[in-house]
């Protein structure tokens, strides 16, 4: 069976600079304090940010852990970095993402734009 591809963009508008949106993406004490939804879950991370380091996010929540791993591709800080891993969610997933984030900025007033 062919491997189905599926797209999607998404756009953030955020009141920062590109550095500073890349450090909450690519360092683990930064990460910690947004990517889980649940202020009372345990979070670990672990981030390796060069072209072949490895990141893992764990959120110890209800029903079970949250994981998400995966391999960084490309790292150009500020502007880009390219990972690829399992799907967010349980250990058992099968579904592969490839994810490119880009901080490419624009004034919108008093914030910026930032691709994600």
């Amino acid at each position: 069976m062919a491997a189905m591809t599926k797209a999607l963009r998404l756009v953030r508008t955020v009141a920062a600079s590109p550095e500073r949106v890349f450090e909450a993406w690519t360092t683990s004490e930064q990460m910690k304090l947004w990517t889980c939804p649940d202020p009372t879950a345990r979070v670990d991370v672990e981030i390796d940010l060069r072209v072949g380091g490895r990141y893992s996010i764990r959120m110890d929540v209800e029903g079970g852990p949250f994981i998400a791993r995966g391999t960084y591709r490309e790292v150009d800080p500020p502007r880009r970095r390219n990972s690829r891993g399992p799907n967010h969610g349980r250990e058992s997933s099968k579904v592969i993402q490839d994810c490119m984030i880009r901080h490419s900025c624009r004034w919108a007033g008093p914030c910026w734009t930032v691709p994600e």
